[in-house]
């Protein structure tokens, strides 16, 4: 199954390309250590108008994967106009290089109605048949619509180090964000240091980067226990 899903999935990453060149995030993070599992959800903004969210935006939430070389098992959230002002959510997993450079598998026609809650699950098997692998899955909580994948566990390694809440431009004329004036929400942010255990949140604090320039004053972002909000008023 996995293997046909895979090869279902695997898509020409020659339009996700300027994915590669951002040139600020505005977000929150926390560091965690010592856990199998990370889960998620994050909230589809709504928005004024069918070209308010384009290409060039990128809502990310997911997990830093550290073991000798730096890689980034990261759910990405499209945000793509569509018919009906619908929001189709196209989901990759890259491994992060400084640029990232591979994108390995995109999950995609996954359309959501605005305000819809994604929920996103890594989870890195720490024994049985499937030890070491990395297991994706991405529920829309609405249609009940759910894909799922294994990576090798020789190449994503198996500590997990950080999670991510972050609103990403990667526009290559460093033009400003595309106009939006609502909040987006990183919720639920939990870390389990065994499967099937207890969780607990991750705590998250506010940061901001930039390769080049800084983000429009009308961006910014808060956090609190296990959550941060990204505010547009652009």
């Amino acid at each position: 199954m996995g293997i046909a899903l895979a090869a279902f999935l695997i898509l020409s990453t020659g339009t996700l390309t300027q994915a590669y060149a951002a040139y600020w995030h505005v977000g929150g993070s926390g560091t965690i250590s010592n856990i199998v599992e990370v889960r998620g959800d994050v909230t589809v903004p709504p928005g004024p108008d069918d070209d308010a969210i384009g290409a060039t935006t990128l809502f990310w939430l997911g997990a830093d994967l550290d073991g000798g070389t730096d890689y980034l098992a990261q759910p990405v959230l499209l945000a793509v106009s569509s018919v009906n002002g619908d929001w189709r959510g196209i989901f990759e997993i890259v491994s992060y290089t400084n640029p990232p450079v591979d994108t390995d598998y995109e999950f995609t026609n996954m359309y959501f109605d605005d305000g819809d809650e994604v929920f996103m699950d890594i989870v890195v098997f720490p024994s049985g048949i499937h030890q070491n692998e990395v297991w994706m899955q991405i529920d829309d909580k609405n249609t009940i619509y759910e894909a799922n994948m294994f990576l090798d566990g020789a190449t994503y390694p198996t500590t997990m180090s950080k999670a991510w809440g972050i609103l990403e431009s990667y526009d290559f004329t460093e033009s400003d964000f595309a106009p939006m004036n609502d909040d987006i929400d990183f919720t639920n942010i939990k870390k389990y240091t065994t499967l099937g255990g207890s969780s607990s949140s991750v705590s998250m604090s506010t940061f901001e980067w930039a390769s080049s320039g800084s983000p429009p004053d009308c961006i910014s972002s808060s956090t609190g226990s296990g959550w941060t909000t990204i505010t547009v008023d652009c």
